[in-house]
């Protein structure tokens, strides 16, 4: 990575883009925007569409998975765009991108959950070009298992083990996730940087800063 580079990440949204138009300035500043799932609240594609649409159109590049609670056609749509990291591996700014999209099942039935085995296989398939140290950015839904970004409010962790083994072995410089609400913050697995932006429905977002290898987070909201 041969420049700085500027991440804006989102996660969360469903259904709302009140806070959407008040990141002009964040915007302005930023190389990428990362949106990690649950973009409807159990929509489709038209939801999808509006809500990404503002952030299309400031021409900065964007990649996005889908999250449990989005329907298959949101997916559908993320793929149509061009923008769905978990579509295979993409690369910006010498960056390597790999997504994840859904969750792991959830006590409540949802439009896009996985088992432990099933996020085994969709990684495997992906990356299988990727060698150690090439993944440059990690964007899911499901954050990593009993880290700083995964916990409940009773404390238990409820994180995927399939996806920590992952970053562990790929050691990517910054992991983006979401899904659990109350467990915005930061983290690390080895080297690897933990962000989960917190709902951006409650105006949370994150700024993430990539140089010479090394990231640094910054948690905002309104």
């Amino acid at each position: 990575m041969d420049n700085p580079v500027t991440i804006l990440a989102l996660t969360d949204l469903h259904g709302s883009a009140a806070y959407v138009r008040r990141l002009e300035a964040e915007i302005k500043d930023a190389d990428l925007i990362l949106v990690a799932g649950d973009i409807t609240n159990f929509g489709r594609r038209k939801q999808a569409e509006a809500l990404l649409k503002p952030l299309l159109e400031t021409g900065v590049p964007l990649f996005a998975v889908s999250g449990n609670c989005d329907h298959s056609q949101v997916e559908d749509y993320l793929t149509e765009m061009g923008i769905n990291a978990s579509a295979g591996t993409a690369s910006i700014k010498n960056l390597n991108i790999f997504g994840l999209s859904g969750s792991l099942t959830t006590p409540v039935p949802t439009p896009r959950t996985f088992s432990e085995e099933e996020f085994a296989g969709l990684i495997a398939d992906e990356t299988r070009a990727l060698s150690v140290g090439e993944l440059g950015i990690l964007l899911t839904h499901q954050p990593p298992f009993n880290t700083a970004v995964d916990a409940v409010r009773s404390g238990m962790h409820v994180g995927s083990r399939v996806i920590r083994k992952f970053i562990e072995d790929s050691k990517p410089l910054v992991c983006v996730s979401g899904h659990i609400h109350e467990s915005f913050g930061r983290g690390t697995i080895g080297t690897s940087i933990l962000v989960n932006p917190g709902p951006f429905h409650d105006g949370r977002y994150a700024v993430i800063q990539l140089s010479a290898g090394h990231a640094e987070a910054r948690l905002k909201s309104f």
